[in-house]
């Protein structure tokens, strides 16, 4: 965990890549550290403290290390690709607890992410993803209609294609061309529990955005945003331990 700025009126933790087989979150990760260490004037203009954690699943980047030095064809990067189960996904499994249904079987990843937004009170959480094939696209918890411009044209300006088609779940609000509304706990809930048990559905937790947005009682004033895929979320109050009990 690296941390870099002021932090005068409310910290922006964590920035991090939570999949394994997605590097372009650690490069992004590098330089933003480098530039908050040596830019001055960007670091002065920027009244945050940056929380940022390269690797949340160390175990599974040395996976993937066969591929990430080249050659990249097709054939090496499947030889080489791993991606662990969900129930093993530091983004599928922080505690939840929506409507009778209960997960806190949290991955020793998922705990120290979530011992950080319990120690830092984020303004914003950014989860660096990346997409195997096809364009960039962004996740934001709520529209940011001002932005949405600058952000589709960031990919263009690097020749990365922005996904103008329909977004991964066809549940998912489009705010604006390849910006999507982040899914929430709720959301899968309602999806796959229909008039079923949800205690039989395979609905693991929830993902940080979830976590910090209870761990706060829902105050929104956490943001969170998701690949190129990118996501920004809500939070500041009582907090949660594992068990749900709370503590401040």
């Amino acid at each position: 965990m690296e941390r870099h700025g002021r932090g005068g009126l409310r910290e922006r933790p964590p920035v991090r890549r939570p999949h394994p087989n997605e590097p372009i979150g650690s490069t992004t990760v590098d330089f933003l550290l480098h530039e908050l260490a040596e830019n001055d004037a960007l670091r002065d203009s920027l009244d945050y403290e940056f929380v940022c954690v390269p690797v949340a699943d160390p175990d599974g980047v040395r996976r993937n290390e066969g591929w990430f030095d080249g050659p990249f064809t097709l054939s090496n990067y499947a030889g080489n690709f791993y991606r662990p189960p969900p129930s093993e996904q530091i983004e599928a499994t922080f505690p939840i607890r929506h409507e009778g249904y209960t997960y806190d079987d949290p991955t020793p990843g998922t705990r120290a992410l979530a011992t950080l937004i319990d120690e830092h009170d984020p303004a914003f959480l950014f989860s660096l993803h990346n997409a195997a094939f096809g364009g960039c696209y962004y996740y934001a918890t709520e529209r940011l209609d001002p932005l949405h411009g600058t952000l589709q044209s960031i990919p263009e300006e690097h020749g990365v294609p922005l996904n103008r088609g329909d977004p991964e779940d066809h549940r998912n609000e489009a705010f604006a061309d390849g910006v999507f509304r982040l899914p929430t706990f709720e959301d899968r809930y309602d999806a796959q529990t229909g008039d079923g048990d949800p205690r039989e559905a395979e609905l693991l937790g929830g993902n940080a955005f979830d976590y910090a947005r209870r761990a706060t009682d829902g105050d929104p004033r956490c943001r969170s945003s998701s690949n190129c895929r990118t996501s920004a979320t809500p939070a500041s109050g009582t907090r949660r331990n594992w068990t749900g009990a709370a503590r401040r």
